[in-house]
């Protein structure tokens, strides 16, 4: 194949300038076809912006290679593009002059890959500084020709920053891309730049509950690789899947907070520990959950067992408890007395019950009867005795604290659900409110097909946060995690803040040098800060204080990774990154609160008044939280959330329905949140445009994401394997591999790895073996103690067992930080 043909040339045809009445070809006769002079015309612009250009050129031609020839020919493939872009700068100097021009200005846009390779000599360390140095400069110069709202100083500053964290951060790079032959005053142009952002999502959202069941791809693979809440917004209605994103988030940040607040403070978890290991006070729990007994008698208990901070947090508890289910009962629920009232759940002796017939949904299996749907078994009759009267073994049932506490955090979805629906008051319980959700889709306009598939997504996402997989697969799973625990891979988590740019808009991210930290984004005010949320989110709860073999070793595999992820760096990381993500979406919302246009982003998610108390909130009280009223600052809350779950895994709507479906499955989506999230963003913005005939659009938003995440991404993937991994050498292809990977990873939901010369060389060697080795979860700590143990066994050296600690990521990067 001739390199030209990989960028979709021909040896016939017209000569290009001919398309545009450049001189006639007898005046400027060429050697060139059409297929070899837009190649040689790619790669000049690629060296003009960034200096790679032959070496991007030969990159494509080597994937090329590899995929039909299975073969990597880089030398010859550079080889063969220098040639291509010498003839081409020969032949077409005006042309090449012109693209230089071009080039040179883009080349304040994207930074990175020439400060690469520049910064090619001297320590790892010193590297790193010259890349940050050079990438903050051309930042600066970014800034100061984009940041024109804010001024040329601000806005040099705020390049500068962004550009020494990797990337620049500017979605506005593409008002100046979009510039067309007619000349347009500055203030037109940031004015257009608006528009074009926030144009896709109006676009979307213009419909009234438009039926979209047949859009979008084929829901085998939406059910696989796409959200639950994002599948339903791209095959069914965005208004559906925007409240279901917004529901469950909700109700995520709810329960995290009440969990902190009442049931993982120190005081009460030697309550519960009380309860573990004391049956009389197991028993009473049972006798009060049975109106027997009162809070008095609770208290006094544990005050004389354990003193008075206990017996005040279960105090709290109880009134928690009975408030909420006072709330659902009125709600959702059988109106019965919550007074002197829990939840509980037999262990052994539980009498057998057969499954009803399942309620077939439209091309699924799903049921929301007793067994498959979360029925509040609470509502049943209580038939057992009393343990006063020695009718009842408290042994029989699990913690009634905690499976009451269960209970109502699950009720709590489905009054969420109920509320962003705008369902009435009614006593049906969850089936009764999936009915009714049914109805409500069915009004709108949605098919009779698309609302049962909607109904049964949401059925499988309040049903898969009540299961867990098996405690022996779960271990392994938290062990798998283990891999995050370095300081290499803490690192990439600052990918979010371009990330956030490109979705936001780069006027947000003057939230983040100015000084001024924005009120309210903070995640552990929000309730998102915990290791419960993003890729761990739905880890294994246990019914009891009261564990096995199986219990103990999941805790203590649980407990090794949180403190992997904490020393490793990945846990600070993380939350700032957060942090940072969240002022740049308050700093939009409050830009789009003062213009009153709230409802081009948000129209989706809420209703019309909302939005417009919401809009009056903010302008009033200046975007600060503090001085919003309670209702007004709650949707603000959940605004700064849907915020973060666009581009994040936040709660279980961003899992796909087979993993809410397949717990014992869960494993096989290790690592893959983050792909799956931005597939999806990918799609919406670029996909779904081109597909639509937005194709400026479409293109615009792929050169943001290029320019953006994607050099961004780049730039720390080789800084940080220059610093953490030996015998590497940052250069333009090391780049252009990375940039290539930031935008393969979330196409193959990280599948296919490009951003190291190790995954390059087993795809290159066994491409079959490498994707199937791909598909699987990694092992993590988990496996390194079993080839450890083997290790030792067969060749009777104990010291292999001391690999088990040497191997582990956050051992390996720091011994390479510091000897390199």
């Amino acid at each position: 194949m001739k390199p030209w043909e990989r960028y979709g040339g021909t040896t016939e045809g017209s000569k290009p300038w001919e398309r545009y009445g450049s001189p006639k070809e007898e005046e400027q006769a060429s050697t060139q076809s059409s297929g070899e002079f837009w190649s040689g015309a790619a790669m000049d612009l690629g060296e003009s912006v960034l200096g790679i250009g032959d070496e991007a050129g030969a990159a494509a031609m080597s994937v090329s290679d590899l995929f039909s020839e299975g073969a990597w020919n880089w030398d010859q493939n550079l080889e063969e593009a220098r040639k291509t872009l010498d003839t081409f700068e020969e032949e077409n100097p005006v042309f090449s002059g012109a693209i230089t021009g071009v080039g040179v200005a883009g080349s304040l846009l994207i930074p990175g890959a020439t400060a690469l390779k520049v910064a090619s000599t001297g320590s790892k360390l010193a590297k790193a500084g010259k890349t940050a140095g050079l990438v903050g400069a051309e930042g600066a110069a970014y800034g100061a020709l984009a940041g024109r709202e804010e001024g040329r100083i601000q806005g040099a500053l705020l390049g500068a920053s962004l550009g020494a964290a990797g990337g620049v951060v500017a979605s506005k790079v593409t008002d100046h891309l979009a510039v067309r032959a007619d000349k347009m005053a500055a203030s037109e142009l940031a004015e257009e730049g608006k528009e074009l952002m926030s144009s896709a999502t109006a676009n979307a959202t213009k419909g009234e509950w438009t039926d979209r069941t047949q859009e979008g791809w084929s829901k085998g693979w939406a059910s696989v690789a796409t959200g639950v809440s994002d599948s339903i917004s791209r095959q069914i209605s965005p208004e559906i899947g925007g409240r279901v994103q917004r529901f469950d988030e909700t109700a995520a940040r709810i329960n995290t907070l009440d969990t902190k607040k009442y049931i993982e403070n120190p005081a009460m978890t030697r309550v519960l520990e009380l309860e573990a290991n004391d049956l009389d006070f197991k028993g009473a729990l049972l006798d009060f959950a049975r109106h027997s007994g009162d809070t008095t008698k609770l208290t006094s208990y544990v005050k004389k067992a354990l003193g008075d901070e206990e017996a005040t947090a279960l105090a709290q508890y109880l009134r928690w408890s009975m408030n909420s289910n006072r709330n659902y009962n009125t709600k959702l629920g059988n109106n019965m007395d919550p007074t002197g009232y829990m939840h509980t759940q037999k262990v052994r002796g539980l009498p057998g019950e057969a499954p009803l017939a399942p309620k077939q949904g439209v091309g699924g299996d799903f049921a929301d009867d007793i067994i498959n749907m979360p029925q509040d078994i609470a509502e049943k009759d209580l038939v057992r005795g009393l343990y006063s009267k020695g009718e009842v073994n408290p042994a029989d049932y699990d913690s009634v604290l905690l499976t009451n506490s269960s209970r109502i955090m699950n009720n709590n979805r489905l009054l969420q659900a109920q509320e962003k629906f705008n369902i009435k008051d009614i006593n049906g319980g969850a089936q009764g409110l999936m009915d009714e959700l049914e109805k409500t889709f069915i009004n709108k306009g949605i098919s009779a097909a698309g609302s049962r598939d909607a109904r049964n997504s949401i059925v499988s996402l309040v049903k898969g946060q009540n299961t867990s997989p098996h405690l022996a697969l779960k271990t392994m799973q938290n062990l798998g995690y283990s891999v995050l625990g370095g300081p290499k891979t803490a690192i990439l988590n600052f990918a979010d803040i371009p990330i956030a740019a490109w979705n936001n808009g780069l006027a947000s991210a003057k939230s983040l040098f100015s000084g001024r930290v924005a009120a309210g984004a903070d995640v552990e005010r929000l309730g998102i800060d915990s290791q419960g949320v993003g890729e761990f989110v739905q880890r294994y709860r246990h019914g009891s204080k009261q564990k096995g073999f199986g219990g103990r070793a999941h805790d203590l595999s649980q407990a090794l990774t949180d403190k992997t992820l904490k020393w490793g760096g990945f846990q600070w990381a993380d939350r700032a990154a957060k942090n940072q993500t969240l002022k740049m979406i308050a700093s939009n919302t409050r830009d789009l609160a003062a213009s009153n246009r709230l409802s081009e982003r948000w129209g989706a998610y809420f209703d019309g008044n909302d939005l417009r108390m919401l809009e009056k909130g903010i302008n009033d009280a200046g975007g600060d939280i503090t001085k919003m009223d309670k209702a007004t600052a709650a949707l603000y809350d959940e605004v700064l959330t849907l915020g973060l779950g666009q581009q994040q895994l936040i709660s279980a709507a961003g899992r796909p329905e087979k993993w809410l479906n397949n717990p014992n499955a869960r494993s096989l989506w290790m690592m893959r949140g983050f792909a799956i999230k931005h597939n999806h963003m990918m799609s919406e913005k670029v996909h779904r445009n081109w597909k639509a005939g937005n194709k400026a659009e479409a293109m615009k938003h792929a050169a943001g994401y290029v320019m953006l995440p994607g050099s961004s991404y780049a730039g720390m993937n080789v800084v940080r394997n220059e610093l953490f991994k030996e015998d590497y050498e940052a250069s333009g292809e090391e780049f252009m591999w990375s940039l290539a990977d930031s935008v393969l990873g979330p196409m193959a939901l990280n599948s296919i790895g490009l951003g190291s010369s190790f995954g390059r060389n087993e795809f290159d060697r066994d491409p079959t073996h490498a994707l199937a080795e791909s598909l699987l979860p990694p092992l993590g700590v988990g496996g390194d103690i079993a080839n450890g143990v083997y290790q030792a066994a067969v060749t009777g050296d104990p010291e292999e067992l001391g690999k088990i600690v040497t191997s582990q990521p956050i051992f390996k990067q720091w011994e390479a930080f510091i000897n390199k």
